[in-house]
């Protein structure tokens, strides 16, 4: 690493610590549950994995988007039991 600084200073502040947030942070946004990521990041304790499992913005509205999806899953079923038909999502 430090001949790539050498070579590029715009490097000079990238540390091994900027690698292992970026890992463990897209670990948690592909959706691998925290205590598979703990084990990956060997961390002892849950809290540290915490830490490092910030989110981006788009992946919580994803989340979001994922329930209203399930709802109107579930609304579908219960119509189809009751022989009701299924409204149209717009």
């Amino acid at each position: 690493m430090e001949e790539s600084v050498k070579r590029n200073r715009a490097l000079k502040d990238v540390t091994w610590h900027v690698f292992r947030h970026t890992y463990i942070s897209r670990l948690v946004m592909a959706g691998v549950d925290l205590r598979t990521v703990q084990e990956l990041a060997g961390h002892k304790d849950i809290k540290m994995t915490i830490r490092y499992a910030h989110l981006a913005p788009a992946h919580k509205l994803a989340a979001v988007d994922r329930l209203a999806e399930y709802r109107q899953e579930q609304e579908k079923a219960e119509s189809q039991k009751r022989g009701v038909p299924t409204r149209v999502a717009s």
